[in-house]
């Protein structure tokens, strides 16, 4: 009976994980969880690539702009822009741009460009 027992326990927590992360991936998927200003420029109009290929904040541009899923991403260059339409998806900022720890907890909370980084 043991063996039973536990065998519906793996199997309890196997889909209550399941579920959990497909709420929250649901969540997190909606078009209006990015980190926009009141113009609907998205992460406080830094381009999103340049994290990727430069490795810090480089602030973009209003005449290389791209409208994306309901927020106007700006870049720095040309380059960058083509990349982003190319793969948006590989470059959005993790939890929409908001603070990691505040979406731990099912908040959002601005966070400043500084404190970005890559892992």
């Amino acid at each position: 009976m043991l063996p039973f027992l536990n065998t519906v326990i793996n199997n309890l927590r196997v889909t209550v994980l399941l579920a959990l992360f497909l709420i929250c991936g649901t969540a997190f998927s909606s078009n209006n969880l990015f980190n926009v200003d009141e113009d609907g420029v998205a992460i406080h109009g830094y381009d999103p690539v340049a994290y990727f290929v430069s490795d810090r904040p480089v602030p973009g541009q209003m005449k290389l702009k791209y409208e994306w899923s309901g927020a106007i991403w700006l870049f720095s260059s040309e380059q960058n822009r083509r990349k982003f339409i190319a793969n948006p998806k590989k470059y959005l900022p993790q939890y929409g741009g908001f603070c990691a720890y505040a979406a731990s907890y099912g908040q959002s909370c601005n966070t400043p460009h500084f404190s970005s980084r890559l892992n």
